[in-house]
């Protein structure tokens, strides 16, 4: 098994490779050579009763950017992440009995990517960042040290004034528990006996998978941005994973006069691949916002069905922006509502943004927690920016299995990532 997961992951790289080589070589005398680098530097400090844990995270990026003609051009990413403080807080990957940052240090190929493209036609293949409309549903994990990356490849179609139609197909999914989770234990994790060294599948560091998706994106409209999809995923690696998804997501905005409208709605219909006894499953989202000069207001009610033992599942979604402390455990086949109210600003290189969310279960209401986040970023000097967030999170289940009070603490500044 090892091997044969050894060799699939191997596969793909070596064709890319293989593939960029034979491009460069043969059309060497047009190719434009393109190289920079990028720099993120996180402070996380979490806080749980009388537990602490803080982290240092530094990640160098190299990239290259390769122009072998005005259709054909190919880019490289390597990403290498070191971190500070390591005794006071479990990475992911080594568990040595402290609060959970998922940090771990890491060197990956975070961007390996063949792109052609004409007036109506793109396709990119290889390894690649990818976020379905808003990443509540599937995202890159962009803000964490390590980020989340397929392989696979997209073909899209320009139609009209500003649509698209897009297929992609990924077969592996690159986590953010970045290049050391492989499947066996490190002997120093304190979880090495009780699992036999195995690492379980939930952390590898990379999954198997069968990911079709079809996206219609329709921009041609003044004030609406629609994109409907369907995906189909077998899991391989989790086979409970597995779904076929049918979803919207619909953007409108308008601004008559000095005051900004704003309606946002998606909904995704799931139904489970490998158990035809469970029932299908809702995710909806509906937001309404109201901008007055620089300061926007909105509300918003969330909700991830759970209905007899299943519930909404999205492997590859960050949910922070959503959920911000609660996606860290799953409510699981309690499903989870989230109601949130808040404020954005936003004036020349300043943003800030406040919100309160209260979250329940789906399935008979129970109260779980309340939760203030709070951020605030300041991009300076064009390429530099810095950002400071803050959660609050008061549990209200008091139960041991689930969420505790804990306190958030990010400072992040970034160079050209």
């Amino acid at each position: 098994m090892t091997l044969m997961r050894q060799d699939s992951r191997n596969k793909s790289a070596r064709l890319f490779l293989a593939l960029s080589v034979m491009i460069c070589t043969s059309a060497y005398a047009e190719t434009k050579w393109q190289w920079g680098y990028g720099v993120q530097s996180q402070y996380a400090n979490f806080s749980e009763d009388k537990r602490k844990a803080e982290v240092l995270a530094t990640k160098v990026r190299g990239t290259l950017d390769i122009e072998v003609n005005h259709s054909l051009t190919l880019s490289f990413a390597l990403d290498h992440v070191v971190t500070h403080f390591n005794d006071s807080y479990f990475d992911g990957v080594t568990d040595n009995g402290e609060l959970q940052i998922t940090a771990p240090e890491s060197t990956r190929i975070n961007h390996a990517t063949v792109l052609w493209e004409n007036e109506a036609w793109l396709s990119r293949f290889g390894r690649m960042s990818f976020s379905l409309t808003d990443e509540a549903l599937v995202s890159d994990f962009d803000d964490w040290p390590v980020e989340q990356v397929f392989d696979g490849g997209q073909f899209e179609k320009s139609f009209g004034s500003q649509s698209r139609l897009r297929y992609s197909y990924f077969n592996q999914v690159h986590r953010v528990y970045g290049s050391h989770a492989d499947e066996s234990l490190s002997e120093a994790d304190i979880r090495f006996a009780a699992l036999n060294g195995r690492r379980p599948v939930n952390q590898l560091g990379t999954h198997d998978i069968d990911f079709h998706l079809l996206e219609l994106i329709q921009e041609d409209w003044q004030y609406l941005k629609l994109t409907s999809f369907i995906w189909h995923l077998e899991h391989q690696d989790i086979p409970q994973q597995s779904s076929q998804t049918l979803g919207f997501n619909l953007v409108y905005q308008q601004k008559p006069d000095q005051i900004n409208y704003q309606l946002l709605m998606q909904a995704a219909y799931q139904k489970p691949i490998n158990n035809a006894l469970e029932s299908n499953v809702l995710f909806y989202s509906l937001e309404a916002g109201i901008g007055l000069g620089a300061s926007e207001f909105f509300m918003k009610q969330q909700e991830s069905e759970s209905r007899g033992d299943n519930w909404f599942r999205v492997p590859f979604s960050y949910t922070q922006d959503y959920y911000g402390h609660y996606w860290q455990y799953n409510a699981g086949s309690g499903g989870l509502i989230n109601q949130a109210a808040g404020m954005r600003w936003r004036k020349r290189s300043i943003k800030l943004a406040a919100s309160f969310h209260q979250f329940e279960q789906s399935k008979d209401h129970d109260a779980l927690g309340n939760q203030w986040l709070l951020s605030a970023t300041y991009r300076f000097a064009r390429q530099h920016n810095l950002t400071l967030r803050l959660s609050l999170f008061d549990d209200k289940t008091k139960s041991p299995y689930l969420a505790r009070d804990l306190n958030k603490l990010w400072l992040i500044y970034r160079y050209q990532i």
